[in-house]
């Protein structure tokens, strides 16, 4: 049987002959009072309720994103700041609620399209929001910072200063065996930073709830070699656990220099089940 929406955000605002963009969805009387104010195409984003659940939402002209998003070529003027606005407010709500996020972009037609999706899915939205209360995700980057790394070596490493000190004096002999010397420090320090950052895993293992391994991304992080980048699943305790493990990593590192690079907490993209497909 359909739930319609109740009255709580069915003003004189509602208009029948526009859609809903959807953020995501939440238990919806964890957050009564929701609100964001909207980008200047979307409307202002309300909590719309259907029957113990809701959709975090802004009404928007019909259309309206479908066409910008079917842009040949995309056309990034159009989308970054919608996504940006769109994630905006999905870390606003998730300060309040527990929220199942849904991708930029959702469009549902009208109230009847958007009632029949939430009822089709209600199931695991819901369980996906029992299971999940009291959990935050992160998101954390491992990188080595190679210079500092090598200079160190060339430095304070027994073996490969005693070789820098012997190094000729003679500018074009020096240039090339510095440089060779250098290039072999590198490969100490990646492979030391990579058996740090590998422990640092192995600690977080036994904080978080869950964890996933993320495709590295080089050169996002300002010239550093990428070693881990991970999306944590934490309880909300878990978090000064995890901020410790990291502060003691980074005092205790010795001659690798790892940067660490948290973000969150962030909307459950990374942990939570696409609708329609079985719960992970």
């Amino acid at each position: 049987m359909e739930r319609a929406f109740t009255g709580r955000h069915r003003d004189a605002t509602f208009m029948t002959d526009h859609g809903f963009y959807v953020y995501g969805f939440a238990a919806s009387e964890t957050a009564p009072d929701l609100l964001h104010p909207g980008h200047e195409e979307i409307g202002p984003v309300r909590m719309y309720e259907c029957g113990g659940l809701g959709a975090i939402a802004s009404m928007v002209p019909p259309g309206m994103i479908e066409a910008g998003l079917s842009l040949e070529p995309p056309d990034p003027g159009w989308i970054v700041p919608r996504a940006l606005h769109h994630e905006q407010v999905l870390r606003a709500a998730v300060q309040r609620t527990q929220v199942l996020p849904v991708r930029f972009g959702c469009v549902f037609a009208t109230e009847a399209a958007l009632v029949e999706a939430i009822e089709r899915h209600r199931t695991p939205i819901e369980d996906f929001l029992q299971r999940m209360a009291g959990q935050e995700e992160w998101s954390l980057r491992v990188t080595l910072d190679e210079a500092q790394a090598v200079s160190f070596l060339l430095r304070c490493d027994p073996a490969l200063s005693a070789r820098y000190r012997a190094l000729p004096d003679a500018p074009g002999t020096r240039y090339f065996l510095e440089k060779k010397l250098g290039e072999e420090a590198r490969r100490v320090a990646v492979r030391a930073g990579k058996t740090a950052a590998e422990n640092v895993y192995r600690v977080l293992v036994g904080l978080a709830t869950s964890i996933k391994a993320l495709p590295l991304r080089a050169g996002e992080d300002g010239g550093r070699h990428p070693m881990l980048r991970l999306a944590v699943l934490l309880d909300r305790d878990g978090r000064e656990r995890m901020f410790a493990a990291l502060d003691e990593a980074a005092t205790d590192r010795g001659v690798i220099p790892l940067c660490f690079d948290p973000a969150g907490p962030l909307p459950l993209y990374h942990f939570c089940p696409r609708l329609g497909e079985p719960v992970p």
